[in-house]
Formats: C-alpha cells, sequence, structure tokens
C-alpha cells in the first residue's frame, strides 16, 4: 500500500530530510487545505528558514482554527526573529488570557517582557503567578533589574525561605546532593538556592546592608565554589567596612581566575560603583 503525502511527510522529517517533508506537505495540503495537523508540520519546517518562508509559515498559523500552547511558542519566536515586537507582544498577551493556567507560557511572557524592556509588565504578571521559589526568584531579578533592591531582597527572601523549608543545606559544604529521588534534581536545587543567596548578596550590597550581603556571599562561595565572581564582591564589602588590603587581595584573586572579558565587566561594576561609594575610587586604582 503506497503511503500518504501526510505519512510521507512524517517519515521525512523524522530523518531530517526537511526539504522533501515539505514537498510532501505540499501535495497534502493542495488536496486538504484546512489540515490542521499538515499545516502545523508546515510551518514548523518553513519557521526554520529565510525570511519568506518565515511569513509562510505565519500565514500557516493564522489558518489554524485554534492555537495550541505549542503554536503560541512557534508564533512568537518567528515574529521575534522579524522583529515585529508589537505583534509578538500581542501574541503572548492574548495567549495568556486564553492559557492562565500554563505555567510554561507565563514564564516564556515574563522573559518576553523583561527582553522587550518591559520591566513594569513582566513585574506585574509575575505577581499574578501562584506562590513558589520560581516565581520568587523572578521577582527578585526583576526587581533588581528594576532598581528596586528592597523589593528584591523580599522577593530573593521568600524563594530561599521556601527552599530552606522543603530542602537541609550544608552550607560548610560545596553542592551536595539531596534526598529528593533524583540526583539530577537535587544538584538543580543546591545550585539554585547558591545561585539565590549570591542574588539577595548583591541586593543588599546595594542597600549598603553589608553584614547581611556577607553572610549571603559566604553561604554562596560555600556552595558555588567555582563562582570566582563572588570573591570579587566579597572585595568590595571589605573594601566599604575600610579593609583596603583584604579587598584587594579578595579581588586579585578573581581577577588572576577569569577571562578578560570577564574581567572588563567586574572592572565597569566598580568603577560605576565607585561613583556611588568614593570609598571604592581607591580599590579600583589599585586593581586597574
Amino acid at each position: 500500500m503506497p503511503y500518504t503525502p501526510l505519512q510521507l511527510a512524517n517519515a521525512f522529517l523524522q530523518t531530517g530530510e526537511l526539504d522533501d517533508a515539505l514537498d510532501a506537505l505540499n501535495q497534502h495540503l493542495a488536496a486538504s487545505p484546512d489540515d490542521a495537523e499538515a499545516l502545523r508540520l508546515r510551518a514548523q519546517i518553513k519557521g526554520r528558514h529565510d525570511m519568506e518562508s518565515r511569513r509562510a509559515a505565519l500565514a500557516d498559523l493564522e489558518r489554524l482554527p485554534d492555537l495550541s500552547v505549542e503554536d503560541v511558542f512557534l508564533r512568537l519566536a518567528i515574529l521575534t526573529s522579524l522583529d515585529e515586537t508589537e505583534a509578538a507582544q500581542a501574541t503572548i498577551l492574548e495567549a495568556l488570557a486564553q492559557f492562565p493556567q500554563d505555567e510554561r507560557l507565563a514564564e516564556r511572557g515574563v522573559d518576553f517582557l523583561r527582553e522587550i524592556g518591559k520591566l513594569t509588565e513582566a513585574r506585574a504578571l509575575v505577581a499574578q503567578q501562584p506562590p513558589s521559589w520560581r516565581w520568587h526568584q523572578w521577582a527578585g531579578m526583576l526587581a533588581a533589574e528594576d532598581g528596586d533592591f528592597a523589593a528584591a531582597v523580599e522577593a530573593y527572601s521568600g524563594a530561599i525561605a521556601e527552599l530552606e523549608h522543603r530542602y537541609r543545606f550544608d552550607l560548610s559544604a560545596p553542592a551536595r546532593i539531596l534526598d529528593t529521588g533524583s540526583d539530577a534534581a537535587a544538584l538543580t536545587v543546591v545550585a539554585a538556592y547558591g545561585s539565590l543567596r549570591l542574588a539577595r548578596g548583591h541586593a543588599l550590597l546595594r542597600l549598603n546592608r553589608l553584614g547581611e550581603a556577607e553572610a549571603d556571599y559566604a553561604a554562596a562561595a560555600a556552595i558555588l565554589p567555582n563562582d570566582e565572581t563572588i570573591r570579587f564582591y566579597q572585595g568590595i564589602i571589605a573594601a566599604l567596612q575600610g579593609n583596603l588590603d583584604e579587598a584587594e587581595r579578595f579581588c586579585r584573586v578573581t581577577l588572576q581566575g577569569v577571562n578578560e572579558a570577564l574581567c572588563a565587566v567586574l572592572r565597569d561594576e566598580l568603577s560605576e560603583a565607585s561613583e556611588r561609594e568614593p570609598a571604592l575610587k581607591a580599590l579600583l586604582q589599585r586593581l586597574f
């Protein structure tokens, strides 16, 4: 029995023969123009090609009676690649109204709004989500990027408290396996906890709450010993506390262990901070 064009298209897709799959889909859709499965498949293929093909993919998606969440992700990716920001924003907002319980979609929406600089809208969307350490983490990151460091500390603290309630952390040792039923999940949790302590430390530093920031950096350094940048921020705290020699030692350890690009980033951060905190100017001069 000969294969149908749709069966051939699926077979070609499995072997990576996209042009042949597209030809088979075109044949199938010529005979069955409203076949939603075929339209989706053709949109997925055309969405990977040049601008004209991507616009054709959008046209295929428009012909679908209903968009699934996966269709939304594809449409958003194509619109973003075409720099059609307003249409992309409308797509994500309409989808969020249609699928209010889909956490992946909500997270993509937050990330998209952040990418286009709409932090207020992104923070509002996060505030609508059910409480969890992941959404607290998002809230903290967005608040910090928005310059609202007090709100960032509060959000990060919520995430940290939830993880501490659910798991036991040994802050005297590097990241270790927790009894979660999955080694990979356990390592992810430990790394996330260390990253949260580091992020809260940054926000506390901006609020000049040096003792609290120092404690967070120490905890992060124990869990994430391969993150060379933590010592640099510990050096900044030492400088703000008047220990310039200790500050220089901390920072030089970092600068000797990172690549040139990251070194430039840290230098720029210190230069910017020295405009707010004159005590850091002497450290900047010693290091660079």
